[in-house]
């Protein structure tokens, strides 16, 4: 995201116990009315789940 313009002030990183919180934690940011754009991934490698990351950045309109 910064490589594409977006300052890392602008950047939030939220972090859940696994990849089944994912949908949750977007519904709750979605509702607060804070965020413009909500990008969220789960990963799962050799079985094991990764942290799921939730990003989201201000300050920049969808057409």
């Amino acid at each position: 995201m910064l490589t594409k313009g977006y300052a890392r002030e602008d950047i939030d990183l939220f972090e859940v116990p696994g990849a089944f919180e994912i949908p949750l934690h977007v519904k709750h940011l979605a509702e607060s009315g804070r965020y413009e754009g909500i990008v969220a991934a789960g990963l799962v490698v050799d079985g094991g789940h990764l942290p799921a990351r939730i990003r989201r950045a201000r300050g920049h309109r969808w057409p």
